[in-house]
């Protein structure tokens, strides 16, 4: 009857989960391959998706030439140029002309980009 109370509901929750720790405290051989087990799934799925975002990314080169030489001041503000550019096409035509642009670009100041 004293589990019907909510005090009493409360004790048999606490009884529970202490049980329960002693019981894996017990058993921690069970436990342990257990999340040896979950840890590798974890570390696949996170070298899948970082395999497939890294494949999915694009390089900018920039090419030191006669008349342009880059320092990394100005190789940072192209790169920004270059996000705020992207970011202004609407997401149709980015997707579109993704499959025309090559992975990497070679880029010298007055020349047209290359692929590399």
């Amino acid at each position: 009857m004293a589990g019907d109370t909510p005090a009493g509901q409360v004790l048999a929750l606490v009884t529970g989960l202490v049980d329960a720790a002693q019981w894996l405290y017990g058993h921690w051989y069970l436990l342990a391959p257990a999340i040896a087990v979950c840890w590798g799934v974890v570390e696949m799925v996170v070298r899948l998706l970082a395999a497939k975002a890294s494949a999915e990314r694009m390089a900018l080169e920039l090419v030191a030439t006669r008349h342009f030489d880059p320092s990394l001041v100005e190789i940072f503000r192209r790169g920004v140029a270059l996000r705020h550019a992207t970011g202004r096409i609407p997401a149709a035509a980015a997707r579109k002309e993704q499959t025309h642009i090559p992975r990497t670009l070679r880029c010298a100041l007055g020349e047209p980009p290359t692929a590399a």
